[in-house]
C-alpha cells in the first residue's frame, strides 16, 4: 500500500521571515568571497613584486661585486698606474690617463655606464676622473673632496665597502680602495640604482624606500604617513640572500595599483546590498499590502464561527472588513460581507419562522383548552 503523502502547511509570514533570514548569510558569503578574492589577488601581486625584486637584487649584487673586483684588481695589478709618478712628464701622465680610461671604458661597456670611476695618486696629489663624467660638477667636486680627505686621513691601505653617501644633495653608492699610494674609487647615483625598479606597477603614489641600518637614505617618492598610510600596502624585503648594502621597502598605492578591481568588487557588493535593501523594502511592502489583508481575512473567517446565535447580538458583532488596493481581496471582502449579511438574514428568517411556529402551537393549544373549559 502506498504511503500517504503528508503536506505540511505554513503561514505566509513564515516564508517571508525565512527569505529575509536567508538574505543575511548570502550577504556574508558574498563578503567572504570578495575578501578572499581581494586578498588572493594581493598575495599574488606581492609574490610577483618579490620575484622581480629578487631578480633585481641578484643582478645588482653581480654588478657591485664585479665593480669591486675591478677596482681592487686595478689598484693592485694595473701597471698603468705606475706611470703616475713624479718622475714622469705631462705626456706620460696624459698617456697613462688615456690607458686607464680605456681600461675603465671596457668595464663600463660590460657592466654599465652608470658607474663612475675616480683615481687619486697621493704621492704627487693627482686626481683624475677615470671615466666620462655623467654627473653635475658640484657632485663631482664633493666626491673628489671626500676621496682626497679619506686618503689624507688614512695613511695606510684601506677599503671602504659599498656605502651610501650624499654628495651635493645627491645620494650615491660609494666604493673606495687604497693600496700603497694609489686610491681608486667608484660611485653610482641612487637614481640609476633604482631605475630598474621603475617598471614595477606600484600605483600613482607608490614608493620604493632604500634603508641602511634602519635608516632611510633614499626614496623614489614621498613615503606616506598619517591616515594616508592606511591606503598603502608595504612589502619589506630584507637583504638576506644577496650581498647588497641596503634593504628595500616597497609602498604600493592600493587604489592606484589594483584599485579598479577593488572598486569593481565594491561596486558588486554595493549592487548586491542595494538589491537586498530593495528586496527587503519589497518584502515589507508585500507584507503590509498583501500579507496583512490576507491575515485579516483569515482572522475574519476564523471569527465567523464565534458569532453569537442571537440575531440581535450577531448584528452588533458584525465583522468589519477594511478595503485594500488588491482587486481580488476587495472582491473576496465584498463576497464575504454579502455572505455574512446573507447568513445573518437567514438566521433572522429562521428565528422569525421559529417564533411564528411557536406562536401557532401556543394558539392551537389554547384552542384545544377552551372546549374543556366550557364542558367543565
Amino acid at each position: 500500500m502506498k504511503a500517504k503523502r503528508f503536506n505540511r502547511s505554513f503561514q505566509a509570514t513564515l516564508y517571508i521571515r525565512r527569505l529575509m533570514l536567508l538574505a543575511i548569510p548570502i550577504g556574508l558569503i558574498f563578503l567572504m568571497v570578495s575578501g578572499y578574492a581581494f586578498s588572493e589577488m594581493r598575495r599574488q601581486n606581492d609574490a610577483s613584486i618579490k620575484n622581480s625584486i629578487d631578480i633585481y637584487e641578484k643582478e645588482l649584487s653581480h654588478k657591485l661585486d664585479a665593480v669591486a673586483h675591478f677596482v681592487q684588481w686595478t689598484v693592485v695589478h694595473e701597471h698603468v698606474l705606475e706611470d703616475f709618478n713624479p718622475d714622469n712628464n705631462m705626456g706620460d701622465y696624459r698617456q697613462a690617463s688615456e690607458d686607464l680610461r680605456a681600461r675603465v671604458g671596457e668595464m663600463q661597456y660590460a657592466i654599465g655606464n652608470e658607474f663612475q670611476y675616480f683615481f687619486y695618486s697621493k704621492e704627487n696629489q693627482l686626481f683624475i676622473n677615470a671615466s666620462s663624467i655623467a654627473l653635475d660638477y658640484a657632485a663631482y667636486q664633493a666626491i673628489r673632496d671626500k676621496l682626497i680627505n679619506d686618503a689624507d686621513v688614512n695613511q695606510s691601505s684601506y677599503i671602504i665597502e659599498w656605502t651610501p653617501y650624499e654628495f651635493n644633495d645627491c645620494t650615491f653608492l660609494y666604493y673606495c680602495i687604497c693600496y700603497k699610494d694609489y686610491v681608486f674609487a667608484s660611485a653610482i647615483d641612487m637614481k640609476d640604482v633604482s631605475a630598474p625598479l621603475s617598471s614595477l606597477n606600484l600605483g600613482r603614489l607608490g614608493c620604493i624606500q632604500f634603508e641602511s641600518g634602519n635608516n632611510v637614505f633614499y626614496a623614489t617618492n614621498e613615503v606616506p604617513s598619517g591616515p594616508a598610510s592606511l591606503f598603502y600596502s608595504k612589502i619589506a624585503i630584507e637583504n638576506t640572500q644577496y650581498d647588497i648594502p641596503f634593504d628595500i621597502s616597497i609602498y604600493m598605492d592600493v587604489f592606484s595599483h589594483y584599485g579598479h578591481i577593488f572598486f569593481l568588487l565594491f561596486l558588486i557588493f554595493l549592487l548586491a546590498l542595494i538589491f537586498i535593501i530593495l528586496m527587503g523594502i519589497y518584502i515589507l511592502f508585500t507584507y503590509r499590502k498583501i500579507i496583512l489583508p490576507i491575515k485579516l481575512l483569515s482572522d475574519n473567517l476564523a471569527a465567523l464561527d464565534r458569532l453569537p446565535e442571537d440575531p440581535d447580538q450577531t448584528q452588533e458583532a458584525s465583522i468589519m472588513l477594511s478595503d485594500t488596493n488588491i482587486q481580488e481581496l476587495n472582491q473576496i471582502n465584498r463576497q464575504f460581507k454579502n455572505l455574512t449579511h446573507e447568513i445573518t438574514r437567514l438566521k433572522i428568517n429562521i428565528y422569525e419562522a421559529e417564533l411564528e411556529k411557536n406562536n401557532f402551537l401556543i394558539h392551537f393549544l389554547q384552542q384545544q383548552i377552551k372546549p374543556h373549559f366550557y364542558l367543565n
